[in-house]
Order: C-alpha cells, then structure tokens, then sequence
C-alpha cells in the first residue's frame, strides 16, 4: 500500500472517530469552563 492509502485510511478513520467524540468534548470542555470559572471566583 501506497502513502495516498495510508492518508485516506487514516482521514477516514479520523472522521468517523471524531462524530461521536464531539458532543462529549464539549460538554467536558463546557464542564471544565464552569468548574475553573467558579474556583477562580473562589480564589478571589
């Protein structure tokens, strides 16, 4: 196998694994936003 299989493999691959990922970044992202937001409050 070529490089040009091996890239559209793995840009395949990286789409599909990155469907089901999205919403569950963001709502750790989101989570970890609101945690950092409320203890800098605390700090200060």
């Amino acid at each position: 196998m070529n490089l040009t299989t091996y890239f559209f493999i793995g840009l395949l691959v990286a789409i599909i694994r990155a469907f089901p990922l999205g919403t569950t970044y963001v709502a750790v992202i989101y989570t970890t936003i609101k945690e950092n937001v409320q203890s800098a409050l605390i700090f200060f």
